[in-house]
């Protein structure tokens, strides 16, 4: 009886130090995503946000495809577009993929690595030498050799968890290119037809400024006007007159743009975008957030704080290259001189150990590796410090360029409107032939002047609404949500060796005696 006890305890014993082999012990500090305590609770403008719009479903509905607002058709085909084939989009995706592929290449590096090395060789020594004259000489080997990696402190899987922080790192950057992506087509496309109605409005003063301009030089001959006048006319007209090509040239630059950022060539879009449209107006109220909503919105906030998950644990690897380093190589195989013999059981042979490396001296370079993950680590949660109080400046800046920019459109509009009426009533007046047509076009050209002044402040209306939605992390809510792991490399399609080795313990698992619990595919422990 005491033998079995005995004998229990070193079982236990064992059991004990196989599982430390295999768990090891975290080196570094875990990784708490930061309280945010010190960010106000709310903005400092309310009055201008919706008050039916405060929880987070109302918000995400009201900024997932925020362009909507303006009620806009084509502007809606070229978002749709543009979300698809951006350049930028499709490379942010790629570097996902890539992210991906090196989390699996570090995570890999916990399980044993394997290799075959079948040799086979013949070989004719001279027969003349008592030593080495062994005349014709064959050889065969089939060995397998196994190496394990123990990972006793840690340091793979801080590397491992390093690698998956910045996969979800790369995932908020390609949210972040598609804010930024709707952000900018929205302002190109604003800006687009802003000067479209512009260059329309200057076409119409020019040709009014030029009848204005004939018909002062008949009153010159007739001697009722003065050359002075003539000089002011001339010189407004040529003025007027060199503010049309800069326009055009604009016009065309926010065009080619445009087809830039839908992925095409500049001019894919000219049959589209050529035809002037309406310029875009605010339709609804603003989307009401708070500005811990905002912090969870926003992509960009995301990829700091990843990027600060992954800094921290770069400092459990630095520390763990300090520790001793265990590794198990296994060998085994047959080798033999006689072909025929190859799987006699007198051929085969193995081996194993297990190797300790500690470093000793390495002249302050284990040092300065953690001095410079934690530099690092510090270095990016200022970053997420920064990144965080920009999104609040960005919030309170379009806050305040859409109140003063709404309010001289306000103002603008109404003198629009009675310029409007005073343009209407001297139309009137000259067709019946009681006011001169001088008066008239004087009337149509401040008309034109400040439809353009209203324009322009619409669309600096406009882009400032799309700087608020921008700010709080509108955009690219219309996605699918994302559900693959960060450790999944995509190779399960039917063949490959991944899915093969799937399929294989899937069937092995299920002929089992009885269930089995199972871990999430590439879940990091």
């Amino acid at each position: 009886m005491a033998r079995v006890q005995y004998l229990n305890a070193r079982r236990r014993l064992g059991l004990l130090c196989v599982s430390l082999a295999l768990t090891g012990c975290m080196t570094g500090p875990d990784f708490v995503p930061p309280s945010n305590d010190t960010v106000p609770t709310t903005f400092s403008r309310p009055d201008l946000i919706n008050p039916t719009s405060s929880d987070d479903a109302a918000l995400q509905a009201d900024i997932m495809r925020w362009w909507e607002a303006f009620d806009d058709p084509v502007l809606n085909r070229i978002m749709a577009t543009a979300v698809e084939n951006n350049w930028d989009v499709l490379i942010a995706t790629q570097r996902i993929e890539q992210a991906r592929a090196q989390a699996v290449s570090t995570q890999s590096q916990l399980f044993p690595q394997a290799s075959l090395g079948p040799s086979i060789g013949r070989q004719q020594t001279g027969t003349t030498n008592k030593m080495s004259g062994l005349g014709l000489v064959e050889a065969l080997g089939l060995p397998l050799n196994v190496t394990w990696e123990t990972d006793m402190f840690g340091q793979i899987k801080r590397s491992t968890e390093s690698q998956v922080a910045k996969v979800r790192a790369a995932e908020a950057y390609r949210k972040n290119v598609l804010v930024s992506l709707t952000s900018e087509l929205a302002s190109y496309y604003s800006n687009l037809r802003m000067l479209q109605a512009q260059i329309d409005y200057t076409e119409k003063a020019i040709e009014a400024s030029n009848r204005r301009l004939e018909l002062t030089r008949v009153l010159l001959k007739k001697g009722i006007d003065s050359d002075l006048n003539l000089a002011q006319y001339e010189q407004a007209y040529e003025l007027q007159l060199s503010q049309l090509p800069p326009l055009k040239a604009q016009r065309d630059w926010a065009m080619y743009q445009c087809a830039f950022l839908v992925g095409g060539f500049p001019l894919d879009l000219k049959a589209s975008l050529e035809k002037p449209g309406m310029p875009l107006l605010t339709r609804k109220p603003l989307p009401a957030a708070l500005p811990s909503q905002m912090l969870r919105n926003r992509p960009d906030i995301r990829q700091a704080e990843q990027v600060l998950a992954s800094s921290t644990a770069q400092i459990g690897v630095a520390e763990a290259a300090f520790m001793p380093d265990f590794s198990i190589p296994l060998g085994a195989g047959y080798n033999t001189g006689p072909w025929g013999l190859l799987f006699n059981p007198a051929s085969f042979i193995w081996s194993w150990a297990v190797n300790v490396t500690q470093p000793l001296f390495t002249g302050g370079q284990l040092q300065a590796r953690l001095a410079l993950a934690n530099a690092t680590r510090e270095q990016d949660r200022l970053a997420y410090e920064k990144a965080v109080r920009q999104a609040m400046t960005d919030v309170e800046k379009a806050l305040t360029g859409f109140e003063n920019y709404r309010a001289q459109r306000s103002k603008l509009q109404q003198t629009v409107q009675a310029q409007q009426q005073v343009f209407a009533n001297n139309q009137v007046l000259y067709k019946v032939g009681i006011q001169p047509e001088f008066q008239y076009l004087e009337s149509l050209i401040g008309l034109n002047n400040n439809r353009i002044s209203l324009v322009q402040a619409q669309n600096q209306e406009a882009v400032q609404l799309i700087s608020y939605y921008k700010a709080l992390g509108g955009g690219w809510q219309w996605e699918a949500p994302n559900t693959q792991s960060p450790l999944d490399d995509g190779m399960t399609t039917p063949g490959t060796f991944k899915q093969i080795m799937k399929d294989n313990l899937s069937a092995l698992s299920t002929s089992g005696a009885g269930p089995k619990a199972t871990a999430e595919s590439g879940s990091v422990q």
